[in-house]
């Protein structure tokens, strides 16, 4: 029963999310005003296939647009194939393009024009340049045009660059996105949204992101305060800074400070706090909301056609996961709100935390989240039931029937993510 549970997993996490979903910038737009813009921009670039695109809007989230996938279902494989790593098949599943580089293995009979079979090869085995027929296991993700032949992608040792082949008939369609309502719409998955407005930030609070990077929640939180607050976005990688810099930018929005710092050192000794709260690391109670979205094995992101971490690797999150939220835990003001997410499904980084975290700061308490469009919990060791209600697990599992169906509810298709609350007594 548990082999047949895996299997159905890794069966649905091969699947794109079927809505592409779009966070409005409230703070500039209103719901209306973008939804009238997407439509017109998208109404001028839409291809034939794209004719029957819907925009939605989701029934709970006031801020969020919704464009349901329209499912390609006359597709038929042809004969000269095209391997592809499983990284450019996932993004080929999202409606991108095959790029050079992405490519393992093509038919020796190539030509520039000739349509191809794409292929994924799920465990990255295939070798570079194989002209044989790759026959272990893969994934179609669907037909396209060549846009360079067998004999120039493979010449010499450095492969050439750009589109080789273009995708006419993906197995999922998608409209173009890029580029597009930069300063009106933020593209984010649903869960990363249900995130911030169960942080429910107000105007003038001082929230901390500890893991900020690229910067989608914490311009979510920013809008949500109405650009007015203080927020201060943390990223451990400097490289990382210039995207939430970037994003806060082109969206207009002023309120967001952001630093390179370790978030595992964010609480201040006594000799550290002379410079207050406008530098880290910081004194303790510093933050009326907190928002940890810790690094994290990423188990629940989709599409995933293998799952190539180590079992240490794997055990390490949760270590380092702990070590975050005994920093926010300091941090957070008493009647404050710590909102903890992750984009993974494991026991061990989700409800296993949340019991460590109750058992040792005991003055941490569950509270309701608002929305609430997941599923309840798992019961662990030291979570009662009441409490595991009260989180929140985007779970595929709980949901996969409806994805494999296509079910038209709007809402069902979530990027698998873990959201929870804590919130001090008063």
């Amino acid at each position: 029963q548990i082999q047949s549970k895996v299997k159905h997993l890794q069966k649905i996490l091969a699947y794109p999310p079927l809505l592409t979903i779009l966070r409005v910038n409230t703070v500039h737009f209103t719901i209306d005003e973008a939804e009238k813009m997407l439509r017109d921009i998208i109404e001028k670039r839409a291809e034939r296939k794209l004719a029957n695109l819907q925009i939605l809007r989701h029934p709970v989230i006031p801020d969020v647009l919704m464009i349901p996938a329209q499912i390609n279902n006359d597709i038929t494989v042809v004969g000269k194939e095209v391997i592809v790593g499983s990284q450019c098949g996932m993004s080929v599943l999202r409606g991108a393009n095959v790029f050079a580089i992405g490519i393992r293995g093509a038919d020796p009979n190539i030509q520039i024009g000739d349509t191809v079979s794409v292929y994924a090869d799920i465990h990255d085995i295939c070798r570079d340049g194989t002209t044989a027929k790759f026959t272990e296991e893969k994934l179609f993700v669907g037909n396209g045009i060549a846009k360079i032949s067998r004999r120039e992608l493979f010449k010499g040792n450095n492969k050439p660059r750009g589109i080789a082949v273009e995708v006419s008939e993906p197995l999922y369609l998608f409209p173009a996105l890029n580029g597009i309502g930069d300063e009106f719409v933020f593209l984010q998955n649903l869960p990363s949204v249900v995130a911030s407005h169960v942080l429910n930030p107000h105007e003038g609070d001082t929230i901390l992101d500890m893991c900020s990077a690229p910067g989608g929640k914490a311009t979510h939180i920013a809008t949500l305060m109405k650009n007015k607050g203080t927020i201060i976005a943390l990223d451990k990688s400097k490289s990382k800074l210039h995207k939430i810099k970037s994003n806060a930018e082109r969206l207009n929005l002023s309120c967001i400070e952001v630093f390179a710092f370790d978030s595992t050192k964010a609480v201040a000794d006594i000799c550290q706090c002379q410079e207050g709260l406008r530098c880290p690391p910081f004194a303790l109670e510093s933050f009326d909301r907190i928002l940890l979205d810790p690094p994290c094995s990423g188990m629940g992101q989709r599409p995933c056609l293998a799952y190539k971490m180590s079992a240490k690797e794997l055990r390490s999150y949760s270590c380092y996961q702990r070590k975050l939220l005994s920093q926010a835990f300091q941090l957070l003001k008493v009647g404050g709100i710590l909102v903890y997410c992750t984009c993974t499904l494991t026991l061990s980084e989700n409800e296993r935390n949340i019991s460590w975290a109750l058992s040792n700061y005991p003055e941490l308490e569950l509270c309701n989240q608002s929305p609430y469009l997941g599923c309840p919990g798992i019961q662990v060791e030291g979570l009662n039931k009441d409490q595991a209600n009260s989180l929140q697990r985007f779970d595929p599992i709980n949901i996969a029937d409806s994805i494999l169906r296509y079910h038209e509810s709007p809402g069902e298709y979530f990027r698998s993510e873990c959201t929870y609350s804590m919130k001090f007594k008063s």
